[in-house]
């Protein structure tokens, strides 16, 4: 192609004081000439990798808008990289550790292979920088968090299934696998820029600074310190005096600060030099909108939820206390180590109130009987 540039054939013209344009060495008379010296200065230069990337690797259509078809070669290496990871991740932990050897020996060798392939190339130091520039580590790991996030998310919300790791993992990967295959098409690389931008974004900075909120202020974060140490063993005043302060302060503010810098600094979405429309931008918005909405929705389902009898403002201050499932599972470390949790602010959590057949009930959340309160409490 004629914008594909070719180091090669540049460092030849410049041997001879020629000037390189569209894969043709002018002499200088010609190129001052016929200013080709100026179009060759701004011209946009494509090494012929990123042109067999884009346009044979990817098959990358005009546009979003331009759907295409599936490339046949991307979705079968789709295919094999979820198929690996199911069989890496169907056995849980048995299996998990096992990854790691192919997680972090993986990437050197294909490194060691592009390496050597690279100082084979014309303009290798060129191709070499080009190569390595991407973090290949990362890419290697990535697909099994993600799988290990879901599968973990799903067996904590239905225990029963986890008989049944098996067939949870295979679904979750053949889900992926067809949600991932309109990434293979002709446009797919306009549509994963878009998911990049918007979902993994701010969306994900606001759900954190929720979390800070609910943990560090609504469920109290000495109260969390006391569960972590009723499992890891008692801290200095000092260990629970830094991490109160990390997570009621600094990093609600540090988060705060990158959101709104991000908006500030907010340009529609671009790949290269293509803009995207103005409705892709709207989809990628409706996108980093969606898992921020779903915390509303809950919020104001289950304030449509509380007793009927109590007003807004009695029914915000009931559904923002901490009821008596709040903590670790299981057998409740207040037991454990009872001389941890000797505190006022503790004390609200203890005798708490919980929603039992949608009216409050005052229930002691630490007795020896605590499973049967907690198995009314899950059924509503």
């Amino acid at each position: 192609m004629d914008d594909c540039f070719s180091y090669e054939m540049a460092d030849q013209c410049d041997a001879v004081n020629g000037t390189f344009y569209l894969r043709t060495c002018y002499n200088i008379s010609y190129a001052e000439e016929h200013n080709i010296t100026e179009l060759a200065l701004h011209a946009l230069k494509r090494p012929p990798a990123e042109e067999y990337f884009t346009n044979y690797v990817l098959g990358l259509s005009s546009g979003i808008e331009e759907t295409g078809g599936i490339k046949v070669e991307l979705a079968a290496c789709l295919f094999v990289a979820w198929a690996i990871v199911f069989l890496c991740l169907c056995k849980g932990v048995q299996s998990s550790g096992k990854v790691v050897y192919f997680t972090a020996l993986f990437p050197y060798v294909v490194l060691v292979i592009l390496f050597f392939r690279g100082v084979t190339l014309p303009g290798a130091k060129t191709g070499i920088l080009f190569y390595l520039t991407p973090d290949f580590k990362q890419l290697a790991n990535a697909q099994f968090a993600l799988m290990e996030t879901v599968t973990t998310a799903i067996l904590d919300k239905f225990p029963n299934l986890r008989q049944y790791k098996t067939w949870v993992v295979l679904f979750v990967g053949i889900f992926g696998y067809i949600g991932g295959l309109g990434f293979t098409t002709n446009s797919g690389m306009y549509w994963l820029q878009l998911m990049d931008k918007y979902a993994a974004n701010w969306s994900v900075l606001l759900i954190a600074i929720s979390e800070c909120v609910l943990i560090a202020w609504i469920y109290g974060s000495q109260r969390f310190l006391n569960d972590i140490q009723g499992m890891i063993g008692k801290r200095s005043k000092f260990w629970n005096a830094f991490w109160s302060a990390m997570w009621r302060y600094i990093t609600p503010a540090t988060l705060l600060f990158i959101l709104f810098f991000n908006w500030v600094e907010y340009k529609p979405a671009s790949y290269g030099h293509y803009v995207y429309p103005l409705w892709a931008d709207a989809v990628g918005w409706f996108i980093g909108l969606l898992p921020v909405l779903f915390i509303f929705l809950i919020a104001f389902q289950q304030f449509c939820k509380a007793p009927k009898q109590l007003t807004i403002k009695e029914r915000l201050k009931l559904l923002l206390r901490p009821t008596a499932e709040w903590g670790p599972a299981g057998r409740p470390c207040v037991n454990l180590h009872a001389e941890r949790y000797d505190s006022q602010n503790y004390d609200v959590v203890a005798n708490t109130q919980v929603l039992i057949n949608g009216l409050p009930a005052d229930v002691s959340p630490y007795e020896d009987n605590s499973n049967g309160y907690r198995d009314e409490a899950m059924q509503l």
